[in-house]
């Protein structure tokens, strides 16, 4: 690995160094500061790494929300599920996929998006209408809870 990245250790020292100078809070592209232990200074570029993946992420949902925010169902790791009326599916498709597309530091970040057909999200990867559904016990129990 290091070989594939030789200034990666230096990067990863100097990290380290502005770390503990900075109160054990690692502070990442963004400007964000993260908190570290200081048992796990060693986790330093993946904190500042991971960080700035979700700040981008996060800018994008906000475009995304801002221009379109009612269909904006559901955030999964580094996803996102959002509906449509069928008729609008591919031209909605299109716009968050440019939404959510961008440049972080010169570097180009790309967006793909997938159109799933169906009444739910599961049946958009073919989960049969069986498992893809809330149990009928569940619906019950929630109106006893109210």
């Amino acid at each position: 690995f290091e070989n594939a990245y030789p200034e990666l250790p230096a990067y990863n020292n100097r990290l380290q160094d502005q770390t503990r100078g900075n109160g054990w809070l690692v502070v990442n592209s963004f400007g964000r500061e993260m908190p570290v232990s200081p048992n796990r200074v060693y986790t330093v570029v993946n904190y500042a790494t991971q960080g700035a993946a979700r700040d981008v992420f996060a800018e994008a949902l906000l475009r995304v929300d801002e221009r379109i925010g009612g269909n904006l169902s559901l955030v999964i790791h580094d996803e996102i599920l959002h509906q449509a009326p069928l008729e609008e599916a591919k031209g909605q498709a299109k716009l968050v996929q440019s939404l959510m597309q961008g440049e972080f530091h010169g570097v180009p970040i790309a967006s793909s998006s997938d159109i799933l057909y169906g009444g739910s999200w599961g049946s958009g990867y073919g989960i049969p209408p069986e498992f893809d559904r809330v149990p009928e016990d569940h619906k019950l129990r929630k109106k006893k809870e109210k």
